[in-house]
């Protein structure tokens, strides 16, 4: 099976989830035989192989590319994206690429850069759409639906409109899928949730059979963006008040952000109970903590630290919203607390401390199964040939 992947990013641009978990898909689906291409933004237009994926790079498609770190100024933002709204060029040079691979299906993701021209390309040519929900681009020019208001809903239209060309249509949680298809998108596409993969961990044998509290203490974890729709400013101040009651913990954050916030966050929080350690690959940090802390204060469709840790034993305390709680079971291989409300965190993090721990670790990895990476190609495969029999019915 030929397959066209369609996502903002692709390795190694992009440190996002959505990246990654992309990146996990188009790797199981190499293994699995398929002839696995991409079609993403970058820098200059280019195509490579990354790791057995055919890689098409699109540079120069609109005012500036969404990489690059350097203040682009209000007009060049606002150009950006009216132009992002349907874009022409990259309409027409999915065509060429559509003609040229002659896939069987187009899976788009994140289309931040791209936008909707992929999906008018794909029913021009007679390719069906899958289309994977990893945030809330159609509905919001930010993507994440904080401040959406009016002309979110204005320049957005097209997308509800025009999302009848999608085939089939994926949440990587309900909550994500629902939100879109309240909103009226997706009116004539199937439906599927499909979590996200993690295509590495430890078995519990390889992970200490006790917490560092046998050590003399208990360890959290942050691991994300630094940046304040994470919550982590509210986590670090949340640490260091439980640290004076109980002196044996400490949080260790991992992670990266614009460096005015990080030096906030520096000067305010660190001690020996907050420690910055940086970027640190995720498999390495789990090894580390005893508890991870989701602390997002947006509707995260599925937050990839919500089931990572999960392969190492390690039990996750969460905000209850977007798709968190579809990931973890409260009490039972983790903790929910509603982030509105300063003391719940406290509560949760008191109640962990209290809680048995083996038992929720042990909870934790055994419900990791619905995180394999090869149900997750497993469910796409029959996702991608389901649409090509109903094309093939319907020709």
């Amino acid at each position: 099976m030929k397959i066209l992947v369609v996502n903002s990013f692709f390795s190694p641009h992009g440190l996002g989830g959505a990246e990654r978990s992309v990146a996990v898909l188009c790797e199981e689906l190499v293994t699995r035989g398929c002839d696995v291409h991409v079609l993403c933004t970058g820098p200059v237009s280019v195509v490579e192989t990354v790791g057995g994926v055919v890689v098409n790079r699109l540079g120069n498609i609109n005012t500036f590319w969404l990489g690059h770190r350097e203040h682009k100024g209000r007009l060049r933002k606002a150009i950006w994206h009216l132009w992002d709204i349907f874009n022409p060029l990259v309409f027409f040079r999915t065509i060429f690429l559509l003609i040229k691979l002659r896939p069987d299906v187009i899976h788009t993701n994140n289309l931040t850069g791209l936008s909707i021209a992929v999906w008018i390309a794909g029913k021009v040519t007679g390719t069906p759409v899958v289309h994977t929900l990893r945030d809330y681009y159609l509905q919001c020019l930010s993507s994440n639906k904080v401040g959406c208001g009016v002309t979110c809903d204005v320049i957005k239209r097209p997308h509800r409109y025009l999302s009848k060309f999608v085939g089939t249509v994926v949440g990587n949680s309900e909550f994500v899928l629902n939100s879109h298809i309240n909103a009226g998108y997706f009116s004539r596409s199937s439906r599927e949730v499909v979590f996200n993969g993690y295509d590495g961990g430890v078995q519990c044998s390889d992970k200490p059979a006790t917490s560092s509290k046998d050590l003399g203490g208990w360890t959290f974890g942050y691991l994300g963006s630094l940046t304040p729709d994470k919550g982590v400013y509210s986590l670090c101040e949340t640490i260091n008040r439980i640290a004076g009651e109980y002196p044996e913990i400490k949080l260790l954050v991992a992670g990266s952000g614009d460096a005015a916030f990080v030096e906030k966050l520096r000067r305010d929080f660190e001690s020996d109970s907050v420690i910055f350690v940086g970027y640190v690959e995720p498999h390495d940090f789990y090894t580390e903590v005893d508890w991870v802390v989701v602390s997002s204060v947006w509707d995260e469709p599925l937050a990839r630290v919500c089931f990572e840790p999960k392969f190492f034993g390690v039990p996750v305390i969460a905000a209850n919203r977007g798709g968190n709680p579809e990931a973890i079971t409260h009490g039972v291989n983790g903790f929910l607390y509603d982030p509105g409300d300063p003391e719940s965190l406290i509560a949760a993090i008191l109640v962990a401390l209290k809680s048995n721990y083996s038992e929720l670790a042990s909870h934790a990895f055994l419900d990791r199964k619905r995180f394999e990476v090869e149900r997750l190609g497993d469910r796409y495969l029959q996702i991608y040939s389901d649409l090509i029999c109903d094309k093939v019915r319907g020709a």
